[in-house]
């Protein structure tokens, strides 16, 4: 209840920042699916125009949060949450999306994650939907072909093994889980070959963390109004305290440097 409390905190404080300084404009597309011709490869018709939307170039996304930035939406990174929690989206109540990702999940599923939440901001969350459509499954589709588009990767993904599948997480930025997925989802492997390789992650102990480091860039832009309202407008912490009608314990824990990290 108190991590539901603080997300409604940060929603309110958004929009009172949003109120001083102006950050990108929320301008992506939404797009019902049921109006995509062939039903059977909507979910990924739309991960592809929302690469080209986003002037996304070929390869492995590199700037993911970055890009995120630039189209408006914010990206909050939450600490000491349940392990279970991966990330949720939100909108403030002046409309401005919010993505909450969970500090201690390794980068790879991070990125999974918001390309997970910017799925059901694109398909979902802007309309009533159709209660036989599995959302989890579609955002799930939607995350695999935009950070990993069928027509790149499917080539790489012939004669797999778990080498292979390191090499792939290195320039994917993706999970050897996702990657194992993919090529399920592609027919590039069977049920049979599927299971080894997520037996074979079981047995070296990397289903919960993998081995491999994957990149993710720090969000800056909540940094930057932060820092706008200290050195720009010469606002005391206490100045911005009271303009977020946060005390200062609180404002230092959403804000500074304090249990919660904020990635925008």
């Amino acid at each position: 209840m108190w991590v539901e409390a603080k997300m409604d905190i940060f929603r309110i404080s958004v929009d009172r920042l949003l109120a001083i300084v102006d950050i990108p404009e929320f301008n992506l597309p939404f797009f019902d699916i049921e109006n995509i011709e062939d039903k059977r490869h909507a979910v990924e018709e739309v991960a592809r125009k929302i690469r080209g939307f986003l002037k996304i170039p070929k390869g492995p996304i590199t700037n993911l949060v970055e890009t995120l930035e630039k189209n408006g939406i914010i990206v909050y990174f939450f600490k000491d949450v349940n392990d279970k929690f991966d990330g949720i989206t939100l909108f403030s109540d002046k409309a401005q999306p919010i993505i909450f990702i969970n500090e201690n999940i390794p980068n790879d599923r991070k990125r999974f994650t918001i390309a997970h939440e910017l799925g059901h901001l694109v398909l979902h969350i802007r309309t009533m939907q159709d209660l036989d459509r599995d959302e989890e499954k579609e955002a799930n589709q939607f995350a695999s072909e935009f950070l990993m588009p069928e027509i790149e990767i499917r080539s790489a993904l012939n004669y797999l093994n778990l080498n292979k599948v390191a090499i792939l997480k290195d320039y994917w930025l993706v999970s050897k889980s996702a990657i194992i997925r993919r090529a399920y989802e592609l027919n590039v492997i069977d049920r049979n070959k599927y299971t080894y390789f997520n037996i074979e992650l079981s047995r070296r102990g990397e289903k919960k963390l993998e081995k491999g480091f994957v990149s993710l860039e720090r969000p800056t832009i909540i940094k930057l109004i932060i820092s706008a309202l200290k050195n720009e407008l010469h606002n005391s912490i206490e100045d911005i305290c009271s303009t977020l009608c946060l005390s200062k314990n609180l404002y230092e824990e959403l804000f500074e440097d304090g249990k919660l990290r904020i990635a925008f």
